[in-house]
């Protein structure tokens, strides 16, 4: 089974979000900062990693970033969730974008464009458009 990694500050929308990945067939794990984030990945590698652009202590950027710089991670899908109309120029191009509010349709679509799916496939991202 797919691990789907979701990092985000309020504690509502990681547990919705979670629920809904469990209940389309994926494995979760949640953190709640970027740290713990980095920290989860570090013992167990994700399939891909949703991550909020605005949070406090470690912004998604950032968390990007230093997922980035872990060997073996420089192709890990990663989904940016962001209310945010105008994201910063220095986001990863690789990432795909996602505006809140989303349906759990609209994530999974995402997830399966990287290749995750519920079944446990391998995700690769290289071949996602621009």
């Amino acid at each position: 089974m797919a691990t789907v990694l979701i990092v985000d500050d309020d504690a509502a929308t990681l547990e919705s979000l979670s629920e809904a990945l469990e209940l389309s067939g994926f494995e979760v794990a949640a953190a709640r900062s970027g740290p713990e984030a980095l920290e989860l990945v570090r013992r167990r590698r994700p399939a891909a990693v949703l991550v909020d652009y605005r949070m406090p202590q470690m912004s998604g950027v950032e968390v990007i970033a230093h997922l980035r710089a872990m060997p073996g991670l420089e192709d890990l899908c990663v989904i940016v969730a962001s209310a945010w109309p105008e994201l910063p120029q220095d986001l990863d191009p690789s990432a795909l974008v996602v505006e809140k509010p989303f349906s759990i349709d609209t994530l999974v679509e995402l997830l399966e464009r990287c290749g995750v799916r519920a079944s446990g496939a391998t995700p690769t991202c290289d071949a996602l458009p621009s």
